[in-house]
């Protein structure tokens, strides 16, 4: 199973259409346009219309501590 990036889209039977918007080890969460914030399991079916691959934005400890000051 290859694991979807932040921003992949997908129909899900249950949630409607959605955008993922976090992956952890066990859940995707998404945005969906029936049912708001939702998680679902990584090997739950559903339907996918786009895939995102790697697409995470990281942010340094760095960039965290600078905006703190």
């Amino acid at each position: 199973m290859e694991l979807l990036g932040i921003g992949s889209r997908i129909n899900h039977a249950e949630y409607g259409f959605g955008v993922v918007t976090n992956v952890s080890a066990k859940m995707y969460w998404g945005i969906f346009q029936k049912e708001g914030l939702e998680t679902i399991e990584l090997d739950l079916e559903f339907k996918l219309i786009e895939a995102c691959e790697d697409d995470v934005e990281a942010v340094s400890f760095y960039d965290v501590e600078k905006s703190l000051r």
